[in-house]
């Protein structure tokens, strides 16, 4: 005997099924819920003490403004905070940086704030193992331990390291140093944008990271940058390559001038391939062309710091046919370039971290500036550095004698030897190991990980232990704990 058929499931009779079956089990799950406060069972939804959320009443939801701190790129994000705790993180549409985008780092912040491996509390090091302490003891600690610096007339002896891009910590950081006596603070932001940084306060006297305007834009040099790929702004160079091919009357001419078929590369209009970290090279070459080609036009704002010519001087042995020789193009294609920056202006010449990952990175950054001066787009439109914020300038930091005494003395880092370096961080395990009776007797580490993020972490881990008391404002156990 046969079995009857099953009559086929249609696809609507599929989906109304499964909406009945998810709807049934919302409701169950709703009726069995009950507040945490009248339900000890597990069905109750565990809440982490967070400070400030008493403040809160049963329910009550607010959302927040704010920038995003998980990478550099600073994305507006807008935050849900429910009953005190925060309970999502979604891009701002309404900020101009990434207008509604973020990135996965961004997205998963709260994982940030409630990881069940996040330091709740000062620790110390008793007999190689971490113990928890008060505050209280931790600050006093460490509040004598900085005295006894003063007292002897050693404040120098005080190594000071912070990475944090962006906030007010790094400023309250080097005021503190100050005011302390000690010349050892060390800028350790990621290196590429602390070049990039100097490169600006170098050529134009603002030590910003510039701000383009892309939206102006004829014609873009890219210069090795990773202008849709593994920059920390990604988010936003996404939606801008987006926008430089679409809306607008004339379409935008992307050039990418690297040494291997990235995606940059890949979504150009052409790829120029030349030599590895030779990007300096070629700004430098177009720029002296134009600046023969176009005498009267094409020359540096005597607003920039160098002035005209001091960079005439500087690009004169920066010809076509040496600047092949540097970088591998054609001194015909650099001629080429220079003349079409020259004829679609307003044109932007784009550097971005990966292109200053070399040796020679200030100065590419500082030629790629100098270029896009010379194409006359600086402060009109092109490039420039954003506004500064309304803010009152800072108070003067008070230096005593001791503090006077401690800021005459050299570097640990020898950072006074480059005339552009706020310090050579690289440099400083082998000169804590050589400094003797001067090698740093304290260490505070903030947003700092060097045993992790520099090159050859043994080295920072021998320098590290040759320090008396190393203090690291770290939420988390992190390799340099």
């Amino acid at each position: 005997m046969s079995r009857p058929r099953t009559p086929p499931l249609s696809r609507r009779q599929a989906l109304a099924a499964l909406g009945a079956l998810g709807a049934g089990s919302a409701a169950a799950c709703r009726k069995g819920w009950r507040p945490p406060e009248e339900d000890p069972t597990s069905i109750a939804l565990a809440k982490p003490y967070v400070a400030g959320a008493e403040a809160y009443g049963t329910r009550e939801e607010r959302w927040f403004r704010s920038a995003c701190g998980q990478c550099a790129a600073g994305c507006g994000i807008r935050v849900r905070v429910v009953e005190g705790r925060a309970v999502r993180i979604e891009g701002d549409r309404d900020n101009p940086l990434n207008q509604g985008g973020i990135g996965p780092r961004g997205l998963s912040g709260l994982q940030a704030v409630y990881d069940a491996d996040r330091l709740t509390g000062p620790m110390k090091r008793i007999d190689g193992a971490l113990t928890p302490i008060s505050w209280d003891d931790a600050l006093g600690e460490l509040a004598a331990s900085l005295a006894a610096l003063r007292e002897r007339g050693e404040p120098d002896r005080l190594l000071v390291w912070t990475g944090h891009e962006r906030g007010l910590m790094y400023d309250l950081l080097e005021r503190f140093s100050l005011a302390f006596g000690t010349p050892n603070f060390v800028d350790g932001r990621a290196g590429r944008s602390a070049v990039m940084t100097q490169a600006m306060a170098a050529t134009t006297g603002v030590a910003e990271v510039p701000v383009y305007g892309w939206a102006h834009a004829r014609y873009v040099l890219s210069l090795e940058a990773a202008l849709i790929e593994d920059s920390c702004q990604s988010v936003y160079f996404t939606r801008v390559a987006a926008q430089l091919r679409r809306g607008a009357a004339e379409r935008t001419r992307l050039v990418h001038a690297g040494a291997s078929l990235d995606l940059c590369a890949y979504n150009a209009d052409e790829w120029v391939r030349i030599r590895p970290g030779t990007s300096g090279a070629l700004a430098l070459g177009l720029a002296r062309h134009l600046m023969e080609a176009h005498p009267e036009e094409a020359t540096l704002p005597p607003s920039l710091v160098d002035g005209a010519d001091g960079f005439r001087a500087l690009v004169g042995p920066y010809t076509p046919d040496r600047v092949a020789e540097l970088t591998g193009v054609e001194p015909r294609a650099v001629t080429r370039i220079a003349e079409e920056l020259w004829a679609q202006r307003p044109a932007l010449v784009f550097v971005d971290e990966r292109s200053l990952a070399f040796t020679n990175g200030l100065d590419t950054a500082r030629a790629a500036l100098a270029l896009n001066a010379v194409l006359g787009g600086f402060w009109q439109g092109g490039i420039g550095n954003a506004p500064a914020l309304p803010l009152r300038d800072w108070p003067e930091v008070s230096v005593d004698a001791v503090a006077t005494a401690g800021l005459a003395r050299a570097r640990l880092d020898g950072a006074e030897r480059f005339a552009r370096a706020r310090s050579v961080h690289e440099t400083l395990p082998e000169a804590i190991e050589a400094a003797g009776d001067r090698a740093p007797a304290i260490a505070l580490l903030h947003h700092a990980n060097p045993a992790y993020a520099r090159q050859q972490p043994a080295r920072w881990r021998r320098a590290l232990d040759a320090i008396d008391l190393v203090v690291s404002f770290s939420p988390f156990l992190d390799e340099t704990v």
